[in-house]
């Protein structure tokens, strides 16, 4: 049995395998649909990316259950543009077209994950098996529940980020710091940052640790026009 976390990257997906029995490996995909090719027969993939789009409220639920939890971190929970908004041809059009809709503006950052959001909305249509083993999970998100409840107090693009994170890690997992450098050492240069590789590897840990005792955010998710759960998955360990 193994799990996988993932994390878009420069070059694509990083994902982080891990299995009971020691294991490890982390690869890096160009697409959704190669990784999946790799990963099918994974217990669980957890993924950074917003799966179920809203059709018109410009926030959904676990969009705001979370920011209501990380406290310092939640502004890293960005609002999700509407369906027609991530399938427009420009950005622009995507502008024009959420405005109308939600009545409020995309954000150019937002703009730049939305080929992700699209990519990974096509591929659960295309592959409606990997809606029993892919799940939406927030890092930060991830990290509050692996404290047990406490947001992280630093941004994890400076060392004290990195390191608090690498600390609760190593409560939960002991072998995540080695694990992190080697990642560091062996992965292409410039194929991913280094919050890439903690992001992709608090998600395969909880996907270790928690098991089938996972808890969502909220804790009874809306589905989207086309089923797919608006959710953000956590572990607290000890609960």
């Amino acid at each position: 049995m193994f799990v996988a976390g993932v994390d878009g990257c420069r070059a694509g997906w990083l994902a982080v395998k891990l299995s009971r029995h020691g294991a490890f490996e982390s690869q890096i995909f160009p697409d959704m649909a190669s990784l999946w090719s790799a990963y099918c027969e994974a217990a669980l993939i957890l993924v950074d990316i917003p799966i179920g789009l809203p059709e018109a409220a410009n926030d959904r639920d676990c969009d705001r259950a979370a920011r209501k939890v990380l406290g310092p971190r939640r502004a890293s929970v960005f609002p999700v543009p509407c369906r027609r908004a991530v399938y427009a041809p420009s950005y622009d059009a995507a502008l024009k077209i959420n405005e109308q809709v939600t009545g409020k503006r995309i954000f150019r950052a937002t703009w730049n994950l939305v080929p992700r959001m699209r990519q990974v909305d096509e591929f659960f249509r295309a592959e409606p098996q990997a809606r029993k083993t892919i799940r939406e999970a927030h890092p930060e998100v991830l990290f509050w529940g692996l404290n047990r409840g406490r947001p992280m107090a630093f941004s994890k693009k400076i060392e004290a980020g990195e390191a608090e994170r690498l600390e609760v890690l190593q409560m939960i997992y002991p072998r995540a710091p080695a694990l992190f450098l080697e990642m560091n050492k062996t992965l292409p240069q410039k194929s991913a940052a280094p919050d890439d590789l903690m992001d992709a590897l608090a998600a395969a840990v909880t996907g270790l640790v928690g098991g089938g005792e996972l808890k969502t955010l909220p804790e009874n998710p809306q589905r989207d026009a086309q089923g797919l759960p608006m959710e953000m998955v956590y572990f607290v360990p000890g609960q």
